[in-house]
């Protein structure tokens, strides 16, 4: 029998984590934080207790209640699945073949961090690379052990780390899908740790070749705002399996997601999983949606008639987003100035594409002069690399105008390093969709308005609870996810049998739109095993 259950993703945008059966095989389509529902218990300061292991995302539904997925040094007491048998959705799974990601946003790979170290993670290489540099930048936190773990004991009903001396780090078996063997570079990067005290000896291949369980898989590359981005393909008894994950039909590398349609077309799949973030849209006016190039174009007027600083607010993954920026800052004479965890996320995705900017290679691109007492040793290598293309306050004072800074929200207070008078902060990041949002919003408007800086870009309410760009200051922005009516068009030319909308707050919208075709859309409860032939 072939089943699909949808533990993540249903009705909600974010948060995948899609259980496909065939027989005795099991995978899992991405495996990802739900933000939404972390939101609901959870804030910045707020999160679940390390020392309980899984016992916080158990019960507050973050993780699903499945017995056997998740590691054992993360479980706190003896008798926590015998109390979580009464939960919604509780199982047991006894084995699972692997997890297919597909791209390095933590709605999609975050939670991978609960699950056995044994379990295959099935990704392009791209994004494995760029998820390991996110968790070598990013700490030791429970939540960001996607690539490798630190052993933890249980005494007491406390979960510990063990000693640093007594234990490496674990690695996670990663399979890097789009690949015939491990580049030698990539292994070096793979096996560098990320701090002094613990080794780490980390394990990737590169078989795809070699498919989990008895299924056939296929992986697709397709366009995203993040670099690696994958669709997957599964044989199943019941026929081809179908994941689109997040797409897009309007950045540069939109020829890949064409491809990928033509190709799982071709397959004739039983059913196709596809992400509606957009969908909302067609209740509105249609409208084109805005590539990259407009926003280069937007960019580049806005820079050019700033004086003094310039402070552009984007994604720290939209690798393409900065690329734009590196361009107007060529075009109009400055310099781009980078964080150390964007450039080692450049370091390490050029180990892979030689095309990837890095603040070694690129002139343009310098690297801000971080003021902290110690270093961890990922970043003390990169320092140490990169001397000659630091720059800190005392360099950018008096010049402010030869300068644009990558910095979002949490980096403004280094404005008080400088002490423009006046400049431009530029949002080039996506809208508003929350209150916690919009707080974010007003902080960014009052750092600016502290030293005198215009905004551009800055989402404003424009009713309770409903946050715009005003039409004049849009187009600064492209999204990461295909404009409505290219998703049904897309769904329309691959033809499945059945459609199981996830990633979308309305999945609706699909049966009303399919309505004309012979697609069975099925949309899924939480939980619910959906049978396949």
């Amino acid at each position: 029998m072939v089943s699909i259950t949808v533990y993540g993703g249903a009705r909600t945008i974010g948060g995948n984590k899609i259980l496909l059966e065939d027989g005795d095989t099991r995978l899992f389509f991405d495996f990802g934080t739900d933000y939404h529902t972390r939101g609901r218990y959870f804030a910045e300061f707020l999160n679940p207790r390390s020392s309980q292991g899984l016992l916080d995302p158990l019960v507050t539904g973050l993780i699903p209640a499945l017995e056997g997925l998740y590691r054992d040094d993360l479980v706190p007491q003896a008798g926590l699945w015998a109390e979580m048998a009464d939960s919604p959705h509780y199982r047991r799974l006894e084995s699972v073949e692997g997890v297919l990601i597909s791209h390095a946003h933590m709605d999609h790979l975050g939670h991978v961090s609960f699950l056995r170290t044994d379990i295959p993670i099935y990704a392009s290489a791209m994004t494995a690379v760029i998820a390991k540099a996110i968790q070598d930048s990013s700490g030791s936190g429970l939540e960001s052990e996607y690539v490798y773990a630190t052993e933890r004991v249980a005494a007491g009903g406390i979960i510990k780390a063990s000693s640093s001396k007594e234990s490496p780090y674990i690695s996670r078996p990663y399979v890097f899908a789009d690949l015939p063997s491990v580049p030698e570079d990539v292994a070096d990067f793979w096996t560098q740790k990320p701090l002094k005290e613990r080794e780490l000896s980390a394990l990737a291949r590169a078989d795809l070749a070699a498919s989990a369980g008895r299924c056939g898989l296929r992986a697709f590359p397709v366009d995203h705002s993040i670099y690696g981005a994958t669709a997957w393909a599964v044989e199943t008894g019941a026929g081809w399996v179908v994941y689109t994950g997040d797409v897009r039909t309007h950045g540069r590398r939109s020829g890949t997601t064409e491809a990928f349609v033509r190709a799982a077309a071709e397959l004739e799949p039983r059913v196709v999983l596809c992400e509606g973030t957009r969908l909302p849209e067609l209740l509105e006016a249609p409208r084109s949606p805005i590539g990259e190039a407009a926003v280069l174009e937007r960019a580049l007027a806005e820079v050019k008639e700033a004086r003094g600083i310039v402070v552009a607010d984007f994604a720290p993954r939209n690798i393409e987003r900065l690329e734009t920026f590196l361009t107007v800052a060529k075009e109009c004479g400055r310099k781009l100035v980078v964080l150390s965890k964007d450039a080692y996320l450049l370091a390490a995705m050029r180990t892979l594409d030689r095309a990837i900017p890095t603040v070694a290679t690129t002139s343009e691109l310098l690297l801000w002069e971080d003021s902290k007492a110690s270093l961890p040793a990922w970043q003390e290598r990169l320092c140490d690399s990169l001397t000659a293309q630091m720059v800190g306050p005392s360099a950018i004072r008096g010049h402010e105008g030869e300068y644009i800074m990558c910095w979002s929200l949490w980096d403004l207070p280094h404005l008080v390093d400088l002490r423009p008078a006046g400049g431009k902060f530029i949002y080039s990041s996506s809208e508003v969709y929350d209150e916690e949002g919009a707080a974010d919003i007003g902080r960014v408007q009052n750092w600016a308005s502290l030293f005198g800086m215009d905004t551009v870009g800055l989402p404003r309410e424009v009713a309770p609870g409903r946050w715009e760009i005003a039409p004049e200051e849009r187009g600064l922005h492209a999204s990461g996810h295909a404009d409505a009516r290219d998703i049904i068009d897309m769904i329309k030319a691959i033809r499945p049998k059945m459609l199981i909308p996830v990633h979308t707050e309305h999945p609706e919208i699909f049966k009303r739109e399919l309505a004309d075709t012979d697609i069975e859309v099925r949309i899924p409860s939480l939980g619910e095993q959906i049978t396949i032939g």
